[in-house]
């Protein structure tokens, strides 16, 4: 590809995600990095909040905050590491669980829809086709 190419799949790849995140259901009371974060939490079975800031980009005194406002909501629980007592381990509770299901819900309902009502069959599959080359590009 050619840079000007990369150019625009970059540029291609930012509209969508802003598209996305436009429609994303907000929670009220809940800031949009909290909702980042109860998402990050959501994809591990216990996380460290190390762990999330890595995974993130984002500083660990604002995986702090954004835990505090979560756990002062009551959807994410800290515990200690049973392998080593000094690490905390956040993972989410049922309400938790349920919000993220809800907002995942939503989100997926609004792309389902999107795809249906603006793509052929066939784009359909070159789209699931591009999903599957770009997660092995995120791999390498």
């Amino acid at each position: 590809m050619t840079h000007d190419e990369i150019d625009l799949l970059l540029s291609q790849l930012r509209a969508f995600h802003q598209r996305q995140r436009t429609e994303q259901v907000t929670v009220e009371g809940l800031s949009a990095t909290s909702m980042r974060v109860l998402g990050a939490i959501a994809r591990h079975d216990g996380v460290q909040p190390s762990q999330l800031a890595r995974e993130l980009i984002m500083t660990t005194s604002n995986i702090a905050a954004a835990l505090r406002e979560l756990d002062g909501r009551g959807l994410v629980s800290r515990s200690t590491d049973d392998e080593d007592s000094r690490r905390v381990i956040v993972d989410l509770t049922a309400e938790g669980r349920r919000v993220v299901a809800a907002v995942r819900e939503s989100r997926n309902r609004w792309l389902q829809s999107a795809i249906a009502a603006g793509l052929t069959p066939e784009e359909q599959a070159t789209l699931l086709a591009a999903g599957r080359v770009l997660a092995r590009l995120a791999e390498s």
